[in-house]
């Protein structure tokens, strides 16, 4: 035994392995392209005292496949955190890390594994219309979005534009959008309501985050727009005092004579909202007693939020009075305006009074001569 035979057995460490599922998180499709590293959480340590990394050393980097999967090389075990660094076009880069720890299993498990599972967030941008005054959602508003790199360098018309509707909610919902700068126009409004077609820019950033015209970048972002409508106020008034007149009979009709609205004047003008824009005939149809019907007026409604005012002015007609005389009788006064000849009437009681005082002093006088 001078020279014994000695046999060797060594151990080799048991290794682990980080395996990553990626998805859309709203489809559930795998993703293909998001980049991620692996980083020592601690250093890793073998049990024979071997430092093979440190903490916060990057081990190593994946890519997800087809099928939406990464693996990790074969690792020490240890603790380890998983970010990722790139994310596949279209979608929010997650701001949150993956901590994993691959842990001894038993003498047969030659390799361990670590499983995660990662959702992506699609960009989203919300466009929202909503009425003025009252904040109501409004259905059926189309806008154009474009992307202005896309933007013609001579003519920036030219640019691809995509168009949307609003919902029943006034809302339009944008998805999986690249990152670059987007350009939002309002291009058709609903009728009696008035366009407004200032364009309005958002970004979505290299990490798939929202950046408003404010410069706060969110997740998502909604832009809101407001449309005002039209507001017509026609007024029915007295020709002399310019009051409100009430009890005439009205009626709108648009150019092509299409009823709009009946109504009976009052004693403040009658509001029509949300018209449409455009030339309309305002009609008289009875004017209240002792007022000549008013000449049809034509205007046009403009696509305006600020009000607009229509007066018609309805004059007295005109009267006349006839005094009763013996054998003619008693005719009455005619429905109308007797405001012209009032003087006239007042000349006369006035005459007929100083007759009456005449020829009470008379007879006084012929009664005193025959004392």
């Amino acid at each position: 035994w001078d020279a014994p035979f000695v046999v060797t057995f060594e151990d080799t460490p048991a290794m682990g392995q980080i395996v990553l599922t990626k998805t859309d998180g709203d489809t559930g499709e795998p993703l293909e392209g998001a980049e991620f590293s692996v980083t020592a959480a601690e250093d890793i340590v073998t049990p024979d005292g071997t430092i093979r990394a440190t903490a916060g050393e990057v081990v190593d980097t994946i890519t997800t496949d087809t099928t939406g999967t990464a693996r990790s090389k074969e690792l020490f075990l240890g603790k380890y955190t998983v970010t990722e660094t790139v994310q596949p076009v279209g979608f929010v880069l997650p701001t949150t890390t993956w901590d994993v720890e691959l842990t001894y299993k038993d003498q047969n498990t030659a390799i361990v594994t670590g499983n995660i599972e990662v959702q992506n967030k699609p960009t989203k941008i919300t466009i929202k219309k909503v009425e003025a005054e009252t904040g109501q959602p409004l259905e059926g508003i189309e806008f154009a979005v474009w992307n202005t790199a896309f933007e013609d360098s001579v003519d920036p018309e030219m640019a691809v534009k995509e168009k949307y509707v609003t919902d029943a909610n006034g809302t339009i919902s944008i998805t999986y959008l690249e990152p670059g700068t987007y350009c939002v126009q309002e291009t058709a409004t609903l009728p009696g309501y008035v366009l407004d077609d200032t364009v309005r820019e958002f970004t979505i950033d290299e990490n798939g985050m929202f950046v408003a015209e404010a410069g706060t970048a969110t997740e998502t972002g909604t832009l809101e727009f407001v449309n005002d409508y039209t507001k017509l106020h026609i007024s029915k008034q007295d020709a002399t005092t310019g009051k409100e007149l009430p009890g005439a009979r009205m009626e709108l009709r648009d150019a092509d004579g299409n009823l709009i609205a009946k109504w009976t004047s009052g004693d403040k003008p009658y509001v029509i909202e949300r018209i449409k824009p455009g030339d309309y005939i305002l009609h008289e149809e009875a004017a209240p007693p002792g007022y000549k019907l008013a000449k049809d007026i034509s205007f046009t409604v403009e696509e305006t939020g600020v009000v607009q005012k229509i007066v018609m002015e309805d004059e007295y007609s005109v009267g006349s009075l006839k005094v009763s005389m013996p054998g003619n009788g008693w005719s009455g006064v005619k429905t109308g305006d007797i405001a012209h000849i009032a003087p006239y009437i007042i000349a006369v009681m006035i005459a007929g009074t100083a007759v009456i005082i005449l020829i009470r002093k008379k007879r006084k006088g012929n009664k005193d001569d025959e004392k």
